[in-house]
């Protein structure tokens, strides 16, 4: 194992992250099962990061497979995982406001995120 595989996999890891959460908005079945219960907290800080279903593991599993079968072994596959959840962790926050632009611009940054997370009265 290189470097260069374990940043593959961090890379390949949130690109799946990505699809699992936009399938957690778009699948009504996913939305209803697991997902809303991150969405249903009236304060947003990383507490809010942590809150999960309890099928949040057994669901989110499959999405993470293509890493598995692609080659990836397990142990690079989990700390992946882990390097990814640390940075959403961290993106709900109200305590950073914005970042530099290009890290605005390339990133789902704090304040990118709290958009997401935004409820409008209507």
């Amino acid at each position: 194992m290189t470097p260069w595989t374990v940043l593959a996999a961090v890379f390949a890891t949130d690109f799946l992250y990505y699809w699992e959460h936009r399938a957690g908005h778009r699948v009504n079945l996913l939305w209803s099962t697991y997902h809303s219960v991150h969405h249903s907290s009236p304060v947003y800080d990383q507490t809010t990061a942590l809150r999960l279903s309890v099928l949040d593991g057994l669901l989110s599993t499959a999405f993470y497979l293509p890493l598995a079968l692609i080659g990836f072994p397990t142990p690079v596959i989990v700390g992946a995982l882990g390097v990814v959840v640390a940075y959403q962790t961290w993106i709900h926050t109200e305590m950073v406001q914005t970042l530099p632009q290009p890290l605005e611009w390339l990133l789902n940054t704090p304040s990118h995120h709290r958009v997401h997370h935004g409820t409008n009265p209507g």
